[in-house]
């Protein structure tokens, strides 16, 4: 049996046991801090102070692009010049001139070469006029800043065609002309099959040179168009010269200075017809350039207003080749009515423009291919001054030689269009 007093002390350890196994379970309690200020012994310093806080900004970090979205940078602007030397070589031609028929033939001899008759040809002259060789040469130009908006220009070309000689052989050959007396054409016979013999050639020679020097002002740049404004003066010079040469051995009697010479007379002769211009004005123009990678696309126009000088040289003698040898002014165009110097000045205009398609071979480094024309108002060439109309008097071998007032020929000076244009291989470089 259980006793009372077994019970009771098994009663008072479970009730001291188990508060103190729940107590032992429960998670400890957080501290917390006091409002109130801690109490200090009195032999202890009171705590230091804490700096205030500084507040910062948190770091925003930054968004960084892949690769394939990366902005690409910007094209580099070319490398900026100061000067710039360009050197073309040119091979320009220019238009033939009617003239009146210098050299004829026929088929039969009894045509003796006179315009009109049935079987006469013209050799060399007439409505196809007389050709000139094409021009060959070269151009050179300087342009330099000065400032950022202006800068200078200066250049010039020099052409010429070397010179064309033909010589006219045939059994028929003549040198036609007008009788202005009775208004027939006639000639001055050469050679015939069975007569005196001859022949007769032509040369002719030009020159075409200019010279020019402007301010320029920049309009426009950009990396693609370049646009300039051109002002200054020009220098423009042109010297034709066409010359017929004749020789002849007669085969009866023909007078030579009034005397009799007897058949075999041999007889060499020169008409010659010089003429020079030079042309002095201002000028005015526009230059611009177009970039596309490395080519270019460069286009010049420019208009001068000046005057322009005039001459005309005549010049012509006959010379007898037999001794004694002699010599006597004049031939058949170039007589002693129209032999001389003659001058005068007259108004022009010269425009001129230029197409040039360049590329950039090497850094700073470009050539070129280009198309030039120049029109050039009021000239004077050689081919127009001839005059048709001759006294059969004044040519040596037919007449006494003597000139009479108002015989012809006499000087036409008739002024003219000239114009010229070709192609252009170049280079420049910019420093």
């Amino acid at each position: 049996m259980v006793h009372l007093s077994q019970v009771r002390w098994v009663l008072v350890l479970w009730l001291v046991w188990t508060p103190s196994v729940l107590v032992a379970q429960l998670p400890a309690p957080k501290e917390v801090p006091s409002s109130s200020p801690k109490e200090t012994a009195p032999h202890e310093p009171p705590p230091a102070t804490a700096p205030p806080a500084v507040l910062t900004m948190p770091t925003i970090p930054t968004p960084t692009l892949p690769p394939s979205a990366a902005v690409p940078a910007p094209p580099s602007s070319p490398p900026s010049t100061t000067c710039l030397l360009r050197a073309d070589f040119l091979y320009w031609w220019t238009q033939n001139l009617p003239t009146p028929p210098l050299v004829t033939t026929s088929r039969h001899p009894v045509d003796l070469g006179i315009i009109g008759k049935p079987t006469t040809k013209v050799l060399a002259g007439g409505p196809d006029g007389i050709e000139f060789p094409a021009l060959l040469g070269v151009r050179a130009e300087i342009t330099r800043d000065v400032t950022e908006l202006c800068g200078i220009h200066a250049g010039g070309f020099y052409l010429a065609n070397g010179g064309r000689y033909v010589t006219f052989t045939r059994q028929t050959l003549a040198i036609p002309y007008v009788d202005p007396v009775t208004m027939e054409p006639t000639s001055v016979v050469l050679s015939t099959p069975y007569g005196p013999t001859g022949y007769a050639s032509i040369q002719t020679f030009g020159q075409l040179w200019n010279a020019e020097a402007h301010g320029t002002l920049r309009l426009y740049d950009d990396t693609v168009h370049h646009l300039e404004f051109l002002l200054g003066g020009r220098v423009l010079g042109l010297m034709e010269d066409l010359r017929l040469w004749t020789y002849t051995q007669s085969s009866q009697e023909t007078f030579f200075q009034g005397q009799s010479q007897p058949a075999g007379t041999a007889y060499s002769a020169l008409n010659q017809f010089e003429a020079r211009n030079r042309f002095y004005g201002g000028q005015a123009g526009l230059r611009h350039r177009h970039c596309s990678g490395r080519c270019t696309l460069d286009t010049t126009i420019s208009v001068a207003v000046g005057m322009t000088h005039q001459e005309m040289n005549i010049n012509g003698n006959t010379n007898l080749n037999i001794p004694p040898q002699h010599t006597t002014l004049g031939n058949v165009f170039a007589q002693t009515s129209n032999l001389g110097r003659y001058t005068r000045d007259v108004f022009a205009v010269v425009p001129q423009g230029r197409v040039a398609l360049g590329y950039e071979i090497l850094e700073l480094v470009r050539v070129s291919v280009g198309f030039d024309v120049l029109y050039w108002s009021g000239v004077v060439r050689p081919a127009s001054q001839i005059n048709p109309l001759v006294y059969p008097s004044l040519i040596p071998g037919q007449g006494n030689n003597v000139i009479r007032a108002g015989d012809q020929p006499l000087l036409r000076y008739d002024s003219t269009d000239y114009w010229v244009l070709g192609l252009s291989l170049g280079a420049e470089i910019a420093f």
